[in-house]
């Protein structure tokens, strides 16, 4: 949903506009942040759970 509305704005106006959302893991301590940052941090923390490093070299 939020790709295509993106893909619009930039269709117009040639600029993609950054989507906002609320993190609300902690309902106290609710935050908003960008998709982008939300979705690499959600990213790090599975990575982080399974024993799973990025970026590093097998030696």
């Amino acid at each position: 949903m939020y790709e295509g509305t993106r893909l619009a704005i930039r269709a117009i106006d040639c600029m993609t506009p950054k989507v906002y959302v609320t993190n609300m893991a902690y309902p106290k301590e609710q935050r908003q942040e960008t998709l982008v940052r939300f979705i690499r941090k959600e990213y790090a923390a599975t990575a982080k759970k399974i024993g799973f490093v990025c970026c590093e070299p097998h030696l």
